[in-house]
């Protein structure tokens, strides 16, 4: 599956992150997915995506505890590489417990989607993550799901 992130600050970004889960129960499951941080500009071309430095590893553990609601609890990683005032490529990273809810929805066959919500718990000590409350939205395929007969 992939989680897509829309991250409003000075510049307006899109995080892109692609994940692999697995299923332990019809309950609990694990995800762990990488991200990349793309900047989106409108110029005179239309919408222009530039790759920016920061990306990272999501994990998380979730919990299905309510008809398509799901509890999450994760820690997220992310490195920002830049250069320093020697000219020097150095990396700044930044670690965060975040927790929240998401609603799985159908969207056709064994393909679904969901929303999330998710509090970061490491806000005042995160610098590459200023948000408090993260929305994301995201994609997969259920291959353990069961086809009604």
């Amino acid at each position: 599956g992939s989680d897509f992130e829309v991250i409003r600050d000075s510049v307006s970004s899109i995080d892109i992150s692609p994940y692999l889960g697995y299923k332990m129960t019809n309950k609990w499951h694990l995800k762990i997915s990488h991200i990349w941080r793309f900047n989106a500009s409108i110029n005179s071309r239309g919408l222009e995506f530039r790759y920016s430095k920061i990306r990272g590893w999501n994990s998380s553990l979730n919990y299905n505890f309510y008809k398509g609601f799901i509890a999450v609890i994760g820690y997220e990683t992310r490195t920002f590489l830049f250069l320093s005032d020697d000219n020097a490529d150095e990396r700044r990273r930044s670690g965060y417990i975040i927790a929240g809810i998401r609603k799985k929805y159908k969207i056709f066959s064994r393909i679904y989607g969901d929303g999330q919500v998710l509090y970061n718990f490491n806000v005042l000590d995160n610098q590459l993550n200023r948000s408090m409350i993260r929305l994301r939205i995201g994609l997969y395929l259920d291959f353990k799901a069961k086809k009604k007969r």
